[in-house]
């Protein structure tokens, strides 16, 4: 026995133990291979993302209500685990976390086909929640401002000088 045979007077380990020890190995690699995988797609989204979400910045900042609360969005990168859970209550949002001249505020947005701001809220710090008041289909700063309504009922100058 001392001579590194088995009781049956063989060299090699039995096939039950090679098995345990070949699914080990390859659960291992696998184990490893998602986990390099995973982190580098997460870290490719945290480098990449923002560059992404730059016109919905760009509109949320011509958004004056942003400007007031928020101050000046500098970077916006997405926050998976919140958009999921915000996804179960309001389909097709995404909350994406904003660094600003105010410090740290989060933005709930769908964002339409057109690549801009269907309808969206501001998370302020403490959690609360303010709808963003937005013009028409979108906030682009170089987007002409909508008319001004006037009242019906005012008296227009101009046609007065016109029928003289």
């Amino acid at each position: 026995m001392g001579d590194g045979s088995f009781s049956d007077g063989n060299t090699s380990p039995p096939k039950r133990r090679r098995w345990w020890w070949l699914l080990g190995i390859g659960a291992a690699v696998s184990l490893v291979s998602l986990i390099i995988c995973c982190g580098v797609l997460t870290y490719g989204f945290s480098m990449v993302g923002w560059k992404v979400f730059e016109p919905v910045r760009m509109e949320l900042n011509a958004i004056a209500q942003v400007q007031e609360s928020a101050g000046r969005v500098d970077k916006l990168t997405m926050n998976f685990s919140e958009s999921t859970k915000e996804g179960q209550s309001n389909p097709g949002f995404v909350v994406l976390d904003a660094e600003t001249t105010n410090g740290p505020y989060q933005f709930s947005i769908k964002i339409g086909a057109e690549a801009q701001i269907e309808q969206g809220f501001m998370i302020h710090p403490d959690g609360t929640r303010e709808e963003l008041k937005l013009n028409g289909s979108g906030n682009n700063a170089d987007e002409s401002p909508d008319p001004v309504e006037t009242d019906p009922d005012a008296v227009d100058a101009s046609s007065d000088l016109q029928t003289n």
